[in-house]
């Protein structure tokens, strides 16, 4: 019976990975568009992708290692909004400039990631894992 709910459980995991593999180039198409038809300079759209990029990166690598949304949602918004600071840190060293607004561009397109990909990754099959499970325990 647990092999069956494991392989179960294993070809879901299969099936999610598969899924955000194919969603990083809408994704990015996605936070390219919505960049470009707002009146935002092009500086701010490129901080916007920037944060959407690294943001799907790390979000997948989190999420495939640990199954975890929560884990993935956060941990990839922190590592989004690290690499915004040392950007903005740095422009700030080398330009006297440091542009909140720059960072709250990156901070953004990250959170649209996350939000996406952790309304994607929710899993109905848990629900019917439990309920085996439950019944496995009968």
């Amino acid at each position: 019976m647990f092999i069956i709910i494991f392989k179960t459980l294993k070809n879901k995991i299969n099936e999610q990975i598969k899924t955000m593999k194919k969603l990083i180039l809408p994704s990015c198409v996605f936070l390219w568009s919505v960049a470009s038809l707002a009146q935002i300079s092009q500086d701010k759209q490129m901080h916007y992708m920037a944060g959407g990029i690294i943001n799907a990166t790390v979000y997948m690598y989190i999420y495939n290692k640990t199954e975890n949304r929560s884990k993935a949602f956060w941990y990839s918004l922190g590592a989004s909004t690290v690499v915004g600071i040392g950007k903005e840190v740095r422009d700030d060293i080398t330009y006297g400039n440091f542009d909140n607004k720059d960072l709250t561009a990156t901070i953004l397109g990250a959170l649209t990631i996350s939000t996406t990909f952790n309304i994607i990754t929710r899993d109905k099959s848990k629900r019917k894992l439990r309920k085996l499970q439950s019944v496995a325990s009968k």
